[in-house]
């Protein structure tokens, strides 16, 4: 279910956003390690630390070096576990060149464990240990949300305080760790020990109130810091208490230096916690990049991704056209045209979709009504929207936006003026996932920078945009609290069986009940949008960096007659209706 989800959400966002993927073997990984076959360690330690214990460790300040590595995924079982692609992975870190202290394997080494998985029994999980023990370095091994799945269906385990004993008895150490060497502290945190971590199942980051505290103990002592954990620190959720990781980052300003996190099987870098840098890394896939090679200095503080220069965060294309390379034989035959939009290949800066292919939009496409060819031929007002496809006709999309679009036009060279306007996702929802929310929800996506360039061609008379690129930029937070607001306005509402506010164990609501509200609503409280759920919706969402949203894709344009009735090859001339109750009905004066 949640691969359909990903797959459907994943697309509804990109729509969206379009209108609007040695010598050490044999140590036993996570544990206390002394590392003085590495150049210029001198005997340094790492110590592990539980909560209760001692982390004062002496330690000469210097450059320390490591890999990361994260979503393992070895599949199988106990009996017969397929681990021959970490076995190439291993293989292919081995023969990196160079000396590192220490390999960060950030979680999900498995699909999933059985609940009645007890200490000793052989898994997934530890045939992927038993593998990272080939590796010529020490192995700093943690969880991620895949070990605490009990099923194919990726159903959260019935047994959350056995599943922790047997990832600490398979690991040999406490679930959340922190260490010392040439004075930066690292701290590995266990991403799913919250009261409510299986709310989005497993899908964003849930902390407890201990390990905050916890974790304050650690950052206090002031050393340049980098945190390892498995999920993205981009979903900042609250605690019973009100705490967060971020504020728990917040309140040693300085002290952490970067985030090392994977989960969501792509690279991506950006910013959290007050501008604390962060990396993901992409998913241990042998047959491709996979892997971080990060340098920090203990004395600066300074973090380095050494190989950044070669890791596949995405090639952003550019636009060229000569204005002066040719004209449209009938430039004024643009006017009054509709051109459909097909995109190709597209880019973006989501984390694990970086290249997908555009014909996604060929479910809501988007539509451009060239209106006005103005005198001079050196502007083209146009206005952009969507349809709806049934068979070769493309009908009214109700809801679809309806947005001015100026064109500056030199030759054959077309470039729109950048423009920003709000859309409602709730109609693609509709469409992508085949349901029928209630007419009163909302999700608003801020299209913060929208722009068209291409090449203006003539083909049998009929002129049409070609080679040209689509430039997408949006924050998508809006649009999250929207979603939390539909929760609260339903559960608020008494809308939602055997979630009645104020009873026994149901909170009251207060007034108004606002999204802030959302944390506060009983996990057992959920609403379905069709057959999903809309915690599973919102977590799947909140797992991605949504406050700074990029895209780019390349299209083309096919004129396509409008037609009052249905008819093969044409679009509704209501689309771009100014009429009452038409997408483009002219404001009240």
């Amino acid at each position: 279910m949640r691969g359909r989800v990903a797959a459907a959400m994943a697309a509804v966002l990109a729509l969206g956003v379009a209108c609007g993927s040695g010598d050490d073997a044999g140590r036993d990984p996570g544990v206390a390690d002394v590392m003085g076959d590495s150049p210029d360690v001198g005997g340094d330690a790492i110590a592990d630390a539980s909560p209760e214990a001692s982390f004062d460790v002496p330690s000469v300040p210097g450059k320390v070096r490591f890999v990361q590595i994260s979503d393992l995924h070895v599949y199988g079982d106990g009996a017969n576990p397929l681990t021959a692609p970490l076995q190439k992975a291993v293989g292919i870190l081995n023969a990196l060149p160079g000396e590192f202290d220490f390999v960060a394997a950030t979680g999900d080494y498995v699909d999933f464990l059985a609940d009645g998985t007890r200490p000793g029994d052989p898994s997934t999980f530890t045939a992927a240990i038993d593998t990272l023990k080939g590796l010529r370095w020490p192995v700093r091994t943690m969880a991620g949300n895949h070990e605490y799945y009990r099923n194919e269906l990726l159903e959260p385990t019935h047994e959350k305080a056995e599943r922790d004993e047997y990832l600490r008895a398979s690991m040999g150490h406490d679930l959340d760790q922190v260490f010392d060497l040439r004075g930066v502290r690292f701290v590995e945190l266990n991403t799913e020990q919250g009261d409510n971590w299986s709310a989005s199942n497993g899908l964003t980051a849930e902390f407890s109130d201990a390990q905050l505290a916890w974790l304050r103990l650690q950052l206090s002592v002031g050393l340049p810091t980098v945190m390892l954990l498995h999920h993205p620190p981009t979903s900042d959720t609250l605690t019973p208490a009100g705490d967060s990781l971020c504020k728990a980052v917040l309140d040693h300003p300085g002290v952490v230096k970067a985030f090392f996190a994977g989960h969501l099987h792509g690279f991506w870098r950006g910013q959290a916690c007050g501008g604390v840098p962060y990396w993901l890394v992409g998913n241990t896939d042998p047959d491709k990049p996979f892997y971080y090679l990060v340098e920090v200095d203990g004395v600066t503080g300074a973090v380095t991704v050494l190989n950044e220069a070669d890791v596949p965060f995405g090639t952003i294309p550019t636009f060229t056209c000569d204005p002066a390379s040719g004209v449209l034989a009938n430039p004024a035959g643009l006017a009054g045209t509709h051109q459909v939009l097909k995109v190709g290949h597209l880019v973006t800066n989501l984390p694990g979709l970086e290249g997908m292919e555009g014909d996604g939009l060929d479910k809501v496409p988007l539509i451009l009504r060239l209106d006005a060819l103005e005198p001079g031929g050196k502007v083209l007002q146009a206005r952009l929207s969507q349809g709806l496809p049934d068979a070769d006709f493309i009908g009214v999309l109700a809801g679809a936006p309806c947005q001015p679009v100026v064109f500056d036009v030199g030759g054959p060279c077309a470039t729109s003026r950048n423009v920003a306007f709000e859309m409602d996702l709730l109609p693609l929802l509709r469409v992508m996932l085949k349901v029928t929310p209630d007419p009163s929800w909302r999700a608003r996506l801020e299209i913060t920078g929208f722009q068209l360039e291409g090449l203006l061609v003539d083909a049998d008379g009929q002129p049409h945009f070609d080679q040209g690129l689509m430039h997408v930029s949006a924050s998508g937070l809006k649009a999250l609290d929207d979603l939390k607001g539909i929760l609260v306005s339903e559960y608020c509402g008494g809308r939602i069986p055997d979630c009645v506010p104020g009873s026994t164990d149901m909170p009251a609501c207060p007034s108004p009940a606002t999204s802030v509200f959302f944390d506060q609503v009983p996990e057992a409280c959920d609403v379905s949008i069709g057959s999903y759920s809309l915690r599973l919706v919102l977590g799947l969402l909140a797992a991605y960096p949504l406050d700074n949203v990029a895209l780019t894709g390349g299209f083309a344009t096919v004129q396509r007659p409008a037609s009052a009735t249905p008819q093969a090859g044409a679009i509704d001339e209501a689309i771009f209706s100014t009429a009452s109750g038409g997408n483009c009905q002219a404001p009240t004066p």
